[in-house]
């Protein structure tokens, strides 16, 4: 069972299923929005990251991110600086995880209540593209973690991937069962009332000296108890 876990093909199967489970949403959504366009949804998210997911794990399936890792590494012994490349590769990967939390932060901070219904799967997209760029880089000590330390006999990196992988497709399904009617409602702001909707005639109220309520411009004057 751990071979299984930890072969390229199961985890180009859950970045098919991840997929495939965003362009239901995407279906979905489309849908739903041309039958009400006044509903608060976002059909273009799902595209976007099922696309994104396609291309990650084509990616995975011709081994582009070792490829670009031993480019790097004989360009860095053709320059003569391999044996410094940790004083580059730390700021990367350090770049790309202060990159991620930034952008989480702010997305969380900023993004508007109708768009929130997006934000789980955002931030977990970004996580994936984070760690996929951080292996990419290949610091030795991320290295000697993901590929020579094991989980239930299987390498973390495949635990890692595999882990985001199913949040993703989780989290792409809790969103979607939830329904337009649910970000409607989020939107929704109760507008204050107005002093000028207090009476009838849309005038603000006043107060006499005596402690009397009276409309302003109108000559009945109201006592209070």
């Amino acid at each position: 069972m751990s071979a299984l876990f930890d072969a390229d093909g199961f985890r180009l199967a859950c970045y098919a299923i991840a997929a495939l489970t965003a362009l239901v949403a995407f279906v979905s959504e489309l849908r739903l929005h041309r039958e009400n366009a006044r509903t608060a949804l976002w059909p273009t998210f799902w595209l976007l990251q099922a696309a994104l997911l396609v291309a990650m794990g084509s990616a995975m399936a011709v081994d582009a991110a070792d490829a670009l890792a031993d480019l790097a590494r004989e360009r860095a012994r053709a320059d003569r600086w391999y044996l410094d490349r940790r004083s580059l590769q730390v700021p990367v990967v350090a770049s790309i995880v202060a990159a991620w939390t930034i952008s989480t932060v702010v997305a969380i901070w900023r993004v508007p209540p109708r768009r929130r219904r997006y934000l789980p799967s955002a931030a977990l997209i970004g996580a994936l593209v984070s760690f996929a760029a951080a292996r990419t880089v290949s610091l030795h000590h991320i290295d000697t973690l993901l590929y020579r330390r094991e989980l239930f006999d299987v390498r973390l990196v495949s635990v890692v991937e595999i882990v985001l992988l199913t949040s993703v497709t989780v989290a792409t399904v809790v969103t979607i069962s939830r329904g337009p009617l649910d970000v409607d409602r989020a939107a929704e702001v109760p507008s204050p009332v107005s002093p000028s909707a207090a009476l009838p005639s849309g005038r603000p109220i006043e107060y006499d000296g005596l402690g009397s309520r009276r409309s302003s411009g109108s000559a009945v004057a109201c006592d209070d108890p």
